[in-house]
């Protein structure tokens, strides 16, 4: 999950393009950005991990929020590069 988590990268690169001057993505590829946003929601059972009564084990929470700050970073560093 952390592997798929990470690989919003694309998303973060063309939302950080954006947001410093560059082109606006355009409405395919926002369209294609909701996608990867849905399926990983799915993915991660977001919906079932919250109607859950027993607590998010630190464990997931500390591995989506570390693979997320990896694809920050990996991000920053191709805006840079």
């Amino acid at each position: 999950m952390a592997l798929l988590v990470a690989n919003v990268f694309p998303i973060l690169l063309a939302l950080l393009t954006w947001a410093l001057g560059g082109p606006r993505p355009s409405a395919r590829t926002a369209m294609l950005m909701g996608l990867i946003l849905v399926g990983l929601v799915f993915v991660l059972d977001v919906p079932g991990r919250l109607s859950d009564s027993a607590s998010v084990g630190p464990e997931w929470l500390l591995g989506v929020a570390l693979a997320f700050c990896a694809a920050s970073v990996f991000a920053c560093a191709l805006w840079i590069t």
